[in-house]
Formats: C-alpha cells, structure tokens, sequence
C-alpha cells in the first residue's frame, strides 16, 4: 500500500500525487520545452519513478520529494537540482537517483540528494554528473558510484558518506571523475574517500579538501593531478596502489626533456651554456594528455605540439620556460589548463643541406653545399643568425640552389659565383 502526503507540480500544474501521474505529467510537458517540479511530496512505495528525457531538454528539480524508492533517469537531456530542490530515498541496497544513456545530470547550489540506506546518486553508460555548490551524501554507502563510461565532475559543493562503512566515491569500468574544488568528506568507518578501480581515470586540480591518503587504487586505473598539495590525497607510500611515474602524474611539473625528433640533433643544457646542442628539443608531458594549446613563455620560444609533447626548434637559450598547456584525458573526457614547473632549453640553430646537419660555421655551410651540388641541385633550409663571415658560393651551369633557410649575417654577405642558379 502506498502512503503519501503533499504533492508535486509540473510546469506549476498539478498537485499529482502517483509515481504514474508524476510520470506522466513530466514527460507529457517536456514534449513542449523544459520542465520545472516543485512541490513538497513524500509516498512510501518500492515504485520506481522512471522519467526519458529527450535530447535539449531540461528538468529543472526545485521539490523536495522523499521516498522509499528510485528515481531513474535516462535519455540524453539534463536533469538539474536546482536551489531547493532536494531527493531522499531509503531504498534498500539502491539508488535514490540512477542516471543512464547520455543524460547530463547537474547538482547545483542549494540543491540536495541523499540516502538513508543506499547509494545516493549511481551513474551509468554514457551519462554524467557535475556537482558544482550542492550536497550528495550517503548514511550507509557511496554518495557516488560511476561504471561503464560515466563522467562525474566535482566543482564546488559536498560529497559525503555521512554514517556508512562503505568509502564516498567509488568509480570503475572506464568512467572518470574529476575533482576541482568541493569538499570530499567520509565520517564513518572506515574513512577511505575514493576508490577508482578497472580503466577508471581521476583527475584532482584546483583546490578540492580531500583527506590525506584518501584515494585508492585497483587494476588499470590512473591518476593525475596539478598542484603539490593534491598529492597528499593520493597515498603513494601505505597500500593505496600509487606509484608516481607508472599511474600517478602530476601534469604542472618540469617536463621530461629529451633529443628532438628525427633528424634533430637537439639536447636540453642549462641557459648560456657553451655546449648547446643543434636541432630540436622535445619536451614531454604526461603520457595520456592530448594537448589542445599551448603558450610557451618567454613566446620567443618557437615551438609545436602534438599528443603529449611540445617541440622547440631554432636557435633558443632560455633558463626558465614555462608552458601554458591546455588540453584533455581520457580521450577528451576530461578537460584540464595549467602551467608547467620552469624549465631551461639551449639550442644553436643551423643549415641543413637537403636534409643533412645542421651546419652552424660559413666553412661547413659552403663545403656541404657544393659536395652536393655535384651530384644535384641543392635545397637549403634552417636557421642561422649573428654571421659575421662572407659566404661564397660557386653554382655549376647544369645546377641550382634553392634557398629556404632563415640566414641573417652581421656586417659580411653572400656572394655567388658561377652560372647556376640561385
């Protein structure tokens, strides 16, 4: 039998007061545009409220609804909590809120989801969860269970086991979670906060509270984070399954600097030192970031991108680079922006000659040139500056040079013999 009190409307029509009335009302209003819900209700029953919301609509939640039952949400809309908006279930072993296919759900300030004896909010499939200002807690289990491909955002706001022994976050398969900002509490027993097992990724930026050595890890899951204060959360030295370097990153530190790429010759020395390399320098970031943008500063710096790394190239003698990356984990799920801990890259410039050296004195540069111009024409390119030398050149009549280098001579000049061309 079921019990209710109080009512909800729809679109400020109503009261209804059936788990199929309430349905119906809901989905009948959002064939029109966006629906609001308000209203004070409560009704013991196991019925679970099952709402499709199509593609560009919004269910606003501003009632404060409690029940001993599900709500389960699919399709590829939005559901928003909004300010006043509040869902309590004492569902057994289950979801107050359950969220499937694409829905996007939203948790905003002011609104509230909880559960007496269950998981507060599961995510499943392709929907997500951002929580930015509002309360998710549990008294007996996860506030947060994501699997499949789920994505759950944490902004600002609280997360909470409030009572249970189970830990506040759990999220598997190949969901993610990315944590902001938001306090991530656990105060019952044990206190472990999150768990991320499987193909899951986690991303901890910003300033989140999350308790020391409260994320644990299982299988092939990852972590990164910005920030050295984030590292606390993540236990890399007791039994959470951490190891920095092989699934634990930190994205804003001093990236790995190598040798350029091939054909470059390049190395990375201290500013202004006296063995600077030729070529290209290669400058790696965590593996799983896709970079999207970045600013290398002092912006002198030339430089590209691409996957996780950032090559510099032409003459550059700098001690304290520092790039302004943007980008993305997870395949584009999770979007990040920081800047990375100073570095220093020293390379000389020079003249290749189809494709071989560089060349950096005007005695290689001439000698490579016309070694080659006896066996073809001859394709320069590069960069070369402060020459102070002549450069004389001598162009068989059957031959050509074809200049595509950045040469910039200080006080002398090229000179060009022969009756090749130029």
């Amino acid at each position: 039998m079921n019990v209710q009190t109080g009512g909800l409307l729809v679109n400020g029509a109503g009261p209804y007061i059936t788990i199929a009335n309430i349905k119906a009302a809901i989905e009948a209003a959002l064939e029109d545009g966006d629906v609001t819900v308000t209203g004070t209700f409560s009704i013991a029953t196991e019925e679970s409220l099952e709402l499709t919301i199509p593609d560009g609509q919004t269910v606003v939640w501003q009632a404060d609804y409690s029940g001993s039952n599900s709500i389960n949400i699919s399709g590829s809309g939005a559901f928003e909590i909004a300010s006043g908006g509040k869902i309590t279930s004492s569902a057994f072993l289950g979801y107050t809120l359950y969220f499937y296919g694409g829905v996007s759900a939203f948790v905003g300030t002011g609104g509230a989801v909880e559960s007496t004896d269950g998981i507060a909010i599961g995510v499943i499939e392709n929907a997500s969860l951002t929580v930015d200002g509002g309360t998710v807690s549990s008294k007996d289990d996860y506030a947060i269970e994501a699997l499949d491909t789920a994505a759950v955002v944490i902004k600002s706001g609280t997360v909470e086991n409030a009572g249970g022994s189970s830990r506040t976050i759990s999220i598997g398969g190949a969901a993610t979670l990315a944590i902001t900002g938001g306090n991530i509490k656990n105060t019952g027993t044990p206190t472990l906060l999150i768990y991320i097992s499987n193909n899951a990724v986690l991303y901890v930026g910003g300033q989140p509270t999350i308790a020391a050595g409260g994320i644990s890890r299982y299988g092939s899951s990852i972590g990164y984070y910005t920030g050295a204060a984030n590292q606390t959360a993540f236990d890399t030295a007791g039994s959470y399954n951490f190891t920095v370097g092989t699934n634990l990153f930190r994205l804003d530190a001093r990236p790995t600097l190598a040798k350029g790429v091939a054909g470059g010759t390049g190395y990375t020395y201290t500013a202004g030192s006296a063995d600077a390399y030729l070529g290209k320098v290669v400058a790696s970031l965590p593996s799983g970031l896709d970079i999207t943008g970045v600013v290398a500063n002092p912006t002198t710096a030339a430089h590209s991108f691409s996957g996780n790394t950032v090559t510099f190239s032409g003459a550059y003698d700098y001690n304290d680079i520092t790039l302004a990356v943007t980008g993305t984990l997870a395949g584009g799920k999770i979007p990040v922006s920081f800047t990375t801990a100073s570095f220093g890259v020293n390379i000389k410039a020079g003249l290749q000659v189809n494709g071989v050296g560089p060349y950096t004195t005007v005695a290689a540069i001439k000698a490579a040139i016309e070694a080659a111009l006896e066996d073809s024409d001859v394709t320069v390119t590069g960069e070369l500056s402060g020459v102070a030398e002549a450069l004389y050149l001598t162009i068989p009549a059957d031959k050509k040079v074809v200049w595509q280098a950045d040469y910039y001579a200080v006080n002398s000049n090229v000179v060009i013999n022969g009756s090749g061309t130029l």
